[in-house]
């Protein structure tokens, strides 16, 4: 009696049924594929579970077949090129949409990695081809150029999964991320940054900082903000997709409240009746309204998402804080370390700012500067005196 047809959507052309083991008892699948080559439908058995075949090789096996890359009933080894565009047709989250960064792993790839070792084989690729792209990435970011290396080992990995590539025949070290770089502003340079933000006139700059510094707030999580996601009521704040993977909720601070009100009171000015006065002062009606007209929080005129980095680059420097002060980061980095002078555990300020290790957030976990400086400073007179 022939067994009923397993299909998937996200594997099309791969046909799986239950059959019994080769061996022992129980049950286990047996993979076939289907596709149209030359007008006429072909359907081929690929291998049972126990043979090691999955869904995903059995696409893999699938693809190679119909493009005419099985040779001797083995598949014939893909360049970097051919794997790349394999990834990219095939590497998707579960739901079918993009994985996060792929905008990013495109840009790598076409400036960096495909003039490199798009028509080789990575089985060929040799260390002196990527001392020589280590050469050509030397001038950029440490963190950047592990991400272009790492891009590649992963494109590679992805080929050996699916049985596309041998692989490489060496490791890629990486290097070595040195990011512990911790922000820090004494409470005058907060006053002047203040200052700064209320003399600016940029729609969402001023805002999203003081966001940075009293909430912690990344600049993604900013700008995935709907105006649903906060609970006023019960002061709480809803964050979607966060660095993590995961949504998060998490209490509303007093500060973070005041500003997405202001927000909300600024927006009623561009409401006016025709006497000149504002159509309605009652917030939980601005809020509904403004969450039908525009849902998301920082979203430019027409819906599209508002780049803000000249904008907060422009109100730094305004407030005299150094070059190589990163705006929203190290605001963020301000924040944690406020937390921290306020006696919060490293657990505390992990999970104020959505981080997944205790590791990440212990760095803030130190004696605040002034404080420590008015120590210091204290015992000096006493021992003077």
């Amino acid at each position: 009696m022939a067994t009923k047809r397993i299909i998937k959507k996200r594997y099309p052309g791969v046909i799986a049924r239950t059959v019994n083991k080769k061996t022992g008892t129980g049950k286990e699948l047996q993979f076939y594929v289907a596709f149209k080559k030359g007008g006429r439908r072909i359907e081929k058995k690929i291998g049972r579970e126990s043979d090691g075949i999955g869904w995903d090789s059995a696409l893999s096996k699938k693809l190679a077949m119909k493009e005419g890359k099985i040779q001797n009933g083995k598949a014939e080894m893909l360049t970097y090129g051919q794997l790349w565009e394999h990834y990219r047709k095939n590497a998707r989250r579960p739901d079918g949409s993009p994985i996060k960064g792929w905008k990013e792993y495109e840009s790598l790839n076409r400036k960096w990695l495909a003039p490199e070792f798009k028509s080789k084989l990575p089985e060929d690729i040799v260390k002196l081809d990527v001392d020589r792209l280590r050469k050509k990435i030397k001038g950029l970011s440490v963190q950047r150029q592990r991400h272009i290396q790492s891009l590649l080992i992963r494109v590679i990995n992805y080929g050996i999964e699916r049985e596309l590539t041998k692989g490489l025949q060496f490791k890629i070290k990486l290097p070595r991320v040195q990011n512990e770089k911790t922000e820090h502003l004494t409470k005058q340079q907060q006053r002047k940054l203040y200052k700064a933000i209320a003399a600016d006139n940029h729609q969402h700059a001023g805002y999203m900082m003081l966001l940075a510094l009293h909430q912690g707030l990344r600049r993604g999580e900013m700008f995935r903000l709907r105006w649903s996601d906060i609970d006023f009521k019960n002061g709480l704040l809803f964050l979607r997709d966060t660095k993590s993977g995961e949504d998060k909720i998490l209490p509303l601070s007093q500060r973070a409240r005041s500003i997405f009100k202001c927000m909300l009171r600024n927006y009623r000015r561009l409401e006016i009746k025709k006497d000149g006065t504002a159509l309605h002062n009652n917030f939980d009606y601005l809020l509904k309204r403004y969450s039908q007209i525009e849902p998301h929080v920082f979203f430019g005129r027409l819906g599209e998402r508002v780049n803000v980095d000249k904008a907060t680059r422009k109100i730094r420097d305004a407030a005299g804080l150094s070059k190589d002060f990163r705006p929203l980061h190290g605001l963020r980095h301000q924040f944690a370390s406020n937390l921290a002078a306020k006696g919060a555990s490293a657990f505390e300020i992990m999970n104020a700012l959505t981080q997944s290790e205790v590791k990440m957030a212990e760095r803030y976990v130190h004696v605040d500067i002034e404080r420590l400086r008015t120590v210091i400073d204290g015992k000096g007179r006493t021992i003077a005196s």
